[in-house]
């Protein structure tokens, strides 16, 4: 049944992203990601995203561009996690493929890697990367949707300190990379601002497995609040190892992993009361005449895919949104003058507002605090869009 079931879904996909894109003008858009590898979780999630824009799009007769209608037809390649490999991949996009605009891969690591190269050639990328060091380099042709790793944790931190009893420390373990090192990094002033105590700071290497050395010295100092910074597969483990060297502070917080399905179904009950930032959610009340509402746009995702999306997949669709909707304020598909659009975009879209700074970043938005509880990530803060109250203390693992 599983397999005739994922038949059945890849049988729907084709057929809603081909629609009739015969005898039609065709957008070209190029893609190198994590298919395979270790950010394959998320690799597929951004896939998604992707692909259900583009699914939505070309069922609705494609973009306006010039007075003519375009549907979009998506290249993909498997940069099998490997950052060398999505540089090569990307050049062979844009150079043998012949492609002008890319969709990013998933991560800050192999976004880095991907904009230097269409920088060089002067293409369109829209980015799943948020780590400040990519828009420090001062390139024309980068942009993202996704929140500034160093804002992550912002609202994070100020929930937390409000709580009763008040929390007086925080123990903070992150995975070495781009980005969860640029959100680390924010921590410790949000931590100062609220006062908290940072009384252990560490990294971890990006293919570490076993965290037991760090935790049992974590446990030692008793700390109020937790935060693991990692992708989802590594955070697992983390929390089961805390589980089972019984390490229980009030609150264990998490960075991209804690509003994925899949965290819950590898975890099942002890997800319970975990915590973390989310770019978007199913609940926020926003809208555009795409995708409808939030929850229309996850109530088709779901029909699409078979599982309810996070903020991985609707954060793709948001940036491949953006960047259609650039074209058609361009009227035309020339790089430059789509990008003369998308610096001057403003658009409001199930996602929220879409705008860019003059480094490409997405401007004004935070990353609002969820909390699982009853086994579904609910948004906790800030309380003009919370559906539920904080947890506080986070209950004994049992």
């Amino acid at each position: 049944m599983k397999k005739l079931f994922s038949i059945l879904i890849a049988f729907t996909i084709a057929i809603l992203l081909v629609g009739t894109v015969f005898a039609q003008d065709v957008v070209r858009i190029g893609c190198s990601t994590s298919l395979t590898g270790k950010l394959a979780y998320e690799g597929k999630a951004s896939k998604d995203g992707n692909d259900f824009y583009v699914a939505m799009v070309n069922r609705k007769g494609g973009l306006n561009i010039g007075g003519k209608k375009y549907k979009i037809d998506v290249k993909y390649y498997d940069d099998e996690s490997d950052v060398n490999t999505t540089t090569k991949l990307v050049e062979k996009l844009i150079t043998e493929d012949k492609i002008d605009f890319i969709y990013g891969p998933y991560g800050s690591g192999p976004g880095f890697a991907a904009s230097a190269i269409t920088e060089k050639y002067k293409k369109i990328i829209m980015a799943m990367s948020s780590s400040r060091e990519l828009y420090e380099r001062g390139f024309k042709y980068l942009f993202t949707c996704v929140t500034p790793a160093e804002l992550y944790f912002k609202s994070v931190i100020y929930c937390l300190s409000q709580q009763n009893p008040r929390p007086k420390t925080l123990a903070l373990l992150f995975k070495n990379d781009l980005f969860n090192k640029s959100a680390a990094d924010a921590i410790p002033g949000y931590c100062k601002e609220n006062g908290i105590e940072i009384v252990y700071n560490e990294k971890f290497a990006p293919g570490a497995s076993d965290f037991s050395t760090e935790l049992s010295v974590i446990k030692a100092k008793n700390p109020d609040i937790i935060v693991f910074l990692s992708q989802a597969e590594q955070f697992i483990l983390g929390a089961k190892q805390m589980k089972d060297l019984k390490v229980n502070p009030k609150a264990i917080v998490t960075g991209v992993a804690v509003a994925e399905p899949h965290l819950v179904k590898a975890l099942g009950k002890d997800a319970e009361y975990l915590s973390g930032p989310t770019l978007w959610d199913p609940t926020m009340k926003y809208r555009d005449d795409l995708f409808g509402d939030s929850q229309d746009y996850s109530k088709e995702f779901k029909k699409i895919f078979g599982y309810e999306p996070s903020y991985h997949a609707a954060t793709n669709s948001s940036s491949c949104q953006a960047l259609g909707i650039a074209m058609e304020k361009a009227g035309s598909l020339d790089v430059e003058r789509v990008r003369n659009a998308m610096v001057t975009l403003d658009a409001n879209t199930f996602y929220g507002r879409i705008r860019f700074d003059e480094k490409g970043r997405i401007t004004g938005r935070t990353a609002p605090l969820g909390q699982i509880l009853n086994g579904k990530f609910t948004i906790v803060y800030p309380p003009e869009i919370a559906v539920a109250k904080t947890v506080w203390p986070k209950p004994a693992w049992q």
